[in-house]
């Protein structure tokens, strides 16, 4: 059986409404979800940060799975906290203001070519995007972001 790579957006909600985000990489998504809020060692020191301690649990926003090479997928990790969203690539709708700065950093990753320049055309790689339930509670419609994500990337809402 192939073994497959993703890359996450994980948020924490604080006290003070603001939310910290954290994005990862990994093979083995649910242990490293409990990782991050603590349940078993091994978590980054930056997700200890944010979840103040984890007093505060890290959730899962969306995960982009189908990545062949753990290679390509912390490369797309280093460009998704690395890239600005590009303002000419369909960000002025009025609706896609209302994603949060980091998922909209994600999609116009998606849109790209590759994401450097030792990756494969992006097309080669069969990725799809995986919306979680908190997704819709926070800041956005996940529904809208079918039309943001380019053909070759299959939508799945949980």
């Amino acid at each position: 059986m192939p073994r497959y790579f993703c890359v996450y957006l994980l948020a924490a909600l604080l006290p003070n409404k603001k939310f910290r985000t954290y994005i990862g990489s990994t093979n083995h998504f649910a242990r490293r979800l409990r990782q991050h809020n603590g349940f078993i060692t091994g978590g980054a020191r930056t997700t200890k940060r944010i979840s103040h301690s984890h007093r505060y649990p890290l959730f899962p926003i969306l995960i982009v799975q189908g990545f062949s090479k753990l290679a390509y997928a912390r490369a797309f990790e280093w460009r998704a906290k690395h890239i600005r969203a590009d303002p000419r690539h369909r960000w002025r709708d009025e609706r896609c203001r209302l994603l949060h700065p980091r998922v909209r950093k994600i999609l116009t990753l998606l849109h790209q070519k590759k994401w450097t320049r030792k990756c494969p055309d992006s097309t080669t790689e069969s990725l799809r995007v995986v919306w979680f339930p908190s997704s819709r509670r926070l800041w956005m419609r996940p529904r809208q972001t079918k039309r943001y994500l380019p053909d070759h990337v299959e939508q799945v809402m949980l």
